[in-house]
């Protein structure tokens, strides 16, 4: 059964081969690996009611790291997915659309409204544009960040509005 945990700092090592391995297949930019940065991500303190602040959590799988997500909860209900890995030996095992699942229904729980998602995608990132595609995400291509925003939402309204301000 798929878990989350807060992670730590044993986690660095960790989450830092999988953003090498994102970097190296144009997932990630390089920026990522500059020094301290994945140290700053895996120590953000897991709490879904702080906003605003990166949360990132290791996926595990009996016990055993095998992904990670990192997300923010920002004010007015917007939960934006900043990354989500998981080493390759678990890809494409429909861990990632668990993931998503899970933080969307923790999240609406949460969140009071209609919270809505957001990802922004690299063009490379054909494997989690699928996802989100296949997860029932909207797609806008933003020209001026070159990637694409993906975002979902019950109010379908505000849904709108939201992406129609994005460019």
């Amino acid at each position: 059964m798929l878990e989350f945990r807060p992670s730590t700092l044993k986690d660095v090592n960790f989450v830092r081969e999988l953003f090498k391995i994102g970097v190296v297949n144009g997932h990630y930019k390089e920026e990522i690996l500059y020094p301290n940065q994945i140290e700053a991500l895996v120590q953000s303190k897991y709490n879904l009611a702080d906003e605003s602040q990166p949360q990132t959590l290791i996926c595990t799988l009996a016990n055993k790291p095998i992904g990670f997500i990192v997300i923010t909860i920002r004010i007015g209900g917007i939960i934006e997915f900043h990354y989500l890995s998981f080493d390759e030996k678990y890809q494409n095992m429909g861990f990632g659309d668990l993931t998503i699942k899970y933080f969307e229904d923790a999240c609406i729980k949460q969140c009071k409204g209609a919270p809505l998602f957001m990802v922004r995608c690299r063009e490379s990132s054909h494997g989690m544009k699928s996802l989100l595609k296949k997860n029932n995400y909207n797609e806008k291509f933003l020209n001026d960040s070159n990637v694409t925003l993906f975002a979902k939402c019950t109010d379908k309204k505000f849904l709108t509005d939201f992406i129609n301000t994005m460019n």
